[in-house]
């Protein structure tokens, strides 16, 4: 029990450092987490809000998955750096090394919640229906943070040993946002791409919070299920990966 409190206080020492470190020295400081989608929301309702008339107020359809993209394009790009950037730290202090991925990702948990409020103000402008399957975002962050850090988890252990990983994830970000039903509904997908959003966890991660925030209602049991397994599915793969590739950490940081 002593271990986990110190584990917990340890993530939250380097999660708010990384916090203070983001905000330093800006004059908007945390307002850049919400100008940069709101800047990419206006373009994207530029281009496409006439392309896609079936969906109905479409700017607060865009920035309710928006919001929620940023932070997963966010916390996996501090996240896949963490070992590396940690050199110091695991070189210096015997501490568990999983710590570093996980305050990366707390960081990342709290500049979405401080962004939130800028958000809301913005959505509510929007049409927002303040309705208690508001409160249904909290499970729904709670499992795509888990599936982040999954995912996170994994690919930081290999950017060790193959800096090319970080690259590559940079390139595969592109590809995932469109892929996935941020900017466009699901109806508008070809019947034989489907499995494309059938197979892309973050798809049910967008169904979550769009339903809380967009729709005002419950997703369906299947969506909450997809989500749920995926998110411990990667949890287990990423901690699997963890625990293989640690051992050389040390050795692959020099």
């Amino acid at each position: 029990m002593q271990k986990l409190k110190h584990y917990a206080y340890m993530c939250q020492i380097l999660a708010w450092n990384q916090v203070k470190v983001r905000y330093k020295n800006s004059i908007l400081g945390v307002l850049w987490g919400f100008l940069n989608p709101l800047g990419i929301m206006y373009i994207f309702i530029f281009v496409f809000s006439s392309v896609f008339v079936e969906i109905e107020n479409y700017p607060l359809y865009l920035l309710s998955g928006l919001i929620f993209w940023y932070f997963f394009s966010n916390a996996s790009n501090e996240v896949v750096f963490s070992f590396i950037k940690g050199q110091s730290i695991i070189k210096s202090l015997a501490i568990p090394r999983s710590v570093l991925p996980l305050s990366g990702i707390l960081s990342s948990v709290i500049h979405l919640l401080f962004t939130l409020i800028p958000f809301f103000i913005v959505m509510n402008f929007y049409g927002l229906v303040w309705s208690w399957h508001i409160l249904l975002l909290i499970p729904a962050l709670v499992l795509f943070t888990i599936f982040i850090l999954g995912l996170c988890l994994a690919l930081a252990s290999i950017n060790v040993y193959f800096r090319d990983i970080s690259m590559l994830w940079s390139t595969l970000l592109m590809f995932i946002f469109y892929s996935s039903p941020i900017v466009y509904g699901r109806t508008i997908i070809p019947d034989r791409f489907n499995f494309i959003v059938k197979f892309n966890p973050i798809s049910y991660y967008m169904e979550l919070f769009r339903s809380a925030l967009y729709y005002n209602r419950i997703a369906s049991l299947d969506v909450w299920g997809a989500a749920a397994a995926f998110s411990f599915l990667f949890l287990l793969f990423g901690f699997v990966v963890y625990r293989v590739l640690r051992k050389g950490f040390v050795s692959n940081l020099g």
